[in-house]
């Protein structure tokens, strides 16, 4: 697998639950498994960022903030699903975090300036 190829089994579960969802007889057209999937992409960036730190591979500064940035978006879509989506939703953000949270430390000096973003911009990745 190269840099190009990160996997994210996450997103990839939360896609394959939404499939599920849109099987269901009352999943067919419905307008929230759409904004699940829009959901899915944002989870996606932040993911790939954990999965490169996981996997010791190198990012850029711009890499990490976008990947920080799209942490900062999860909320606006959660907010806004329908409650069987946005339960999967919610579980796959908390695996995410999880994973984040055991790769890094808190450091409140690490990207200073940033202090009206989530806890996730005060955190940086342990050295190995």
């Amino acid at each position: 697998m190269t840099e190009n190829q990160i996997r994210t089994p996450v997103v990839e579960g939360y896609e394959a639950a939404l499939g599920a969802l849109r099987k269901a007889p009352y999943g067919d057209g419905d307008p929230a498994v759409g904004e699940g999937e829009a959901a899915g992409r944002v989870l996606g960036v932040w993911e790939a960022l954990v999965r490169r730190i996981e996997a010791g591979w190198g990012w850029t500064e711009a890499e990490f903030r976008e990947g920080l940035g799209a942490r900062d978006r999860i909320p606006e879509y959660a907010h806004g699903l329908a409650a069987p989506v946005e339960a999967l939703f919610r579980e796959a953000v908390g695996e995410v975090d999880g994973v984040f949270v055991t790769l890094t430390v808190e450091d409140e000096r690490w990207l200073a300036g940033e202090a009206a973003h989530g806890w996730w911009w005060h955190r940086r990745p342990r050295v190995r």
